[in-house]
């Protein structure tokens, strides 16, 4: 979940890192994760239709923690 409820209408690319502590601080193991998906809309409420346009998603990737020297 994005922190600004309004990030869908921002009209210029916007690099957005989501890290992947806070799907284990949420519970999740992460050595069980095989898929990812992205979604659009209201939370809890994903068959009410709204808005239209397009949006572009580029270099979706997972990276492990690493420690800097």
């Amino acid at each position: 979940v994005h922190d600004d409820p309004a990030a869908a209408t921002i009209n210029t690319w916007t690099e957005w890192i989501i890290p992947l502590q806070a799907f284990a601080d949420q519970g999740v193991d992460m050595a069980n994760v095989d898929s990812v998906a992205i979604g659009l809309g209201t939370r809890g409420n994903m068959t009410t239709p709204d808005g239209s346009g397009k949006m572009y998603f580029d270099d979706v990737r997972l990276y492990r923690t690493r420690n800097l020297p």
